[in-house]
């Protein structure tokens, strides 16, 4: 009967006690019985937590999830409401400019996964949680630390993110200048992070420190913003604020999800007049033309539309503008861009068939295009209605050629010359020169293309 006791007394000293499962990351069986309290329902629930703590301070963080994913929800959501701010109390780092331990960085890489098996409200606590581990002290340091990096996890907790972010960068933006006169500079890695939150706030401010500072403008005089002071002591700082957005809603580099082009929608006209502006450098320009792209059709088509048909010292910027309203657009883009083009200009086969109607014609279903192009038939543009021509006689659908050649053979009279068809023929002998084609020659050509198509329901 003693034995029996002390047997009995001995299983109880082993048992999940708040000591005990302290004890237990330092022995050997210590991670099972860790593993086995996490999924004991019928433990207290805060015993259950604790120990989950402990196998992520042992780096056991794939067995919790997996156990807390086999819970019942119910269940799993009171052991992540009390497993929560114990992971806070061990993340927290005390000091502003702290660096933070490997423990620190293994709790607040949890707090991250653990926000995926979460409910709505206990989410937005980790969410807090994790925002003030970021920007409670030095972020780009921070940021940097664990396997889950600052701007991964900002774009997680997204737009609620956005008042800590901006209130970092603001701090830097408008620090003022050390006992030697020297100035902050705000930190590229900072600014991602704030582009990251995907909100319009976080555009916005970012556009204003890529927007000329007001004092540049003719005649206008100096406005005192903190903003055009930091672009006036830091001269690159609009070009870093350009690749943060460009970084957050185009190209992430793997780094984590796109951020969502509504954000963009208020900003359109300063990002379409920003990218207008001829005295920018051409890539600058480029990213400015992807970042409209990103934007939701129609709107991204209507801001991008003003840089195909305006005047343009560098073509390129027409032919990207164009290539970037169909891919936001679509086969809704085909119309408003074709017509854009200015009837001014002169085109290049070439040109026009890679960068419109070639990509046009793999947009989405063929009687889509098809219906669009038809339209382009009907056009007052002497340039929409020749890629109205060459995009059916592209397509070449069998079911429709014999209707389509007779759309098209109705513009064989135009008599409109087809300027800069060829390219640029300056340099070559006279007798090397091809003569000017004109649109009804096009037309009359692709229009018996349709019409052995409909005969022999094979293409020429």
């Amino acid at each position: 009967m003693v034995m029996l006791m002390f047997a009995l007394l001995g299983l109880g000293c082993e048992g999940p006690t708040h000591e005990n499962i302290d004890h237990w990351i330092r022995t050997e069986k210590g991670p099972d019985k860790l593993r086995s309290t996490l999924a004991d329902t019928e433990l207290a629930v805060d015993l259950r937590a604790h120990a989950a703590q402990n196998l992520v301070g042992i780096d056991e963080l794939p067995a919790v999830l997996e156990l807390l994913t086999g819970l019942e929800e119910a269940d799993r959501q009171a052991v992540i409401a009390a497993l929560a701010p114990r992971l806070w109390d061990h993340a927290r780092i005390s000091g502003a400019l702290t660096r933070p331990s490997a423990d620190q960085v293994l709790a607040k890489d949890a707090l991250f996964e653990l926000r995926q098996l979460a409910s709505a409200d206990a989410r937005a606590l980790i969410d807090g949680y994790l925002i003030d581990w970021l920007v409670g002290g030095y972020y780009v340091g921070r940021a940097r630390e664990g396997r889950v990096q600052g701007a991964a996890i900002v774009r997680a907790v997204g737009p609620a993110a956005t008042p800590e972010l901006l209130a970092a960068t603001r701090a830097v933006v408008e620090a003022p200048a050390g006992a030697d006169g020297a100035r902050l500079q705000v930190e590229f890695e900072l600014l991602v992070g704030l582009a990251a939150t995907g909100s319009p706030e976080a555009v916005d401010y970012l556009l204003g420190l890529i927007e000329p500072p007001a004092g540049d403008a003719a005649g206008e005089a100096d406005t005192g913003d903190d903003t055009d002071e930091q672009q006036r002591r830091d001269p690159a700082l609009p070009k870093r604020a350009l690749d943060a957005l460009y970084r957050a809603y185009v190209d992430p580099q793997g780094r984590f999800p796109v951020c969502a082009g509504d954000s963009l929608l208020p900003h359109l006209d300063r990002l379409s007049a920003l990218a207008r502006d001829p005295d920018r450098p051409l890539t600058e320009r480029d990213d400015l033309i992807a970042l409209i792209g990103q934007a939701p059709a129609p709107a991204c088509v209507a801001a991008l539309t003003p840089l195909i048909s305006g005047p343009v010292r560098e073509p390129m910027v027409r032919w990207v503008s164009a290539n970037a309203a169909l891919r936001c657009g679509r086969g809704d883009a085909i119309v408003p861009v074709s017509e854009a083009l200015p009837t001014a200009g002169a085109y290049e086969v070439e040109r026009l068939a890679g960068v419109l109607w070639t990509p046009m014609a793999a947009l989405e279903d063929h009687a889509v295009v098809a219906a669009k192009a038809r339209i382009l038939l009907q056009s007052k543009s002497w340039v929409a209605r020749v890629i109205g021509v060459e995009l059916l006689g592209h397509l070449s659908l069998a079911t429709d050629a014999a209707e389509d050649a007779v759309r098209v053979r109705a513009l064989s009279g135009d008599r409109t010359p087809l300027r800069g068809w060829w390219g640029d023929q300056r340099e070559l002998p006279r007798g090397e020169r091809k003569p000017l084609p004109r649109l009804g020659e096009r037309a009359a050509a692709v229009a018996e293309q349709l019409a052995q198509l409909a005969k022999t329901g094979q293409k020429s």
